[in-house]
């Protein structure tokens, strides 16, 4: 346990302790996941035969809701990496 963990909402402890910079790293880390999951899931989608079959999951519905734009904008990909975890 760090004294980030320990006093979370301290700015200096968690600047000092380096709590700040592994969760950027983190973060990025987790964003380059999600990113090629989703390149994935859309290659995977392109390459099967039967796209006319519907949303089959989560990501589906959230994608083809991105794509029509149905929401004006509030649909993010932060969002999306949101819903996704």
């Amino acid at each position: 346990m760090s004294m980030g963990d320990l006093f979370p909402l301290s700015r200096l402890v968690c600047t000092l302790s380096g709590t700040v910079r592994t969760a950027r790293a983190l973060h990025r880390r987790m964003t380059v996941l999600v990113d090629s999951a989703i390149e994935q899931h859309q290659e995977l989608k392109a390459a099967a035969a039967d796209n006319t079959a519907g949303d089959k999951d989560l990501l589906d519905v959230l994608l083809r809701i991105q794509k029509k734009g149905a929401l004006d904008s509030l649909l993010t990909w932060e969002l999306t990496y949101q819903s996704s975890w």
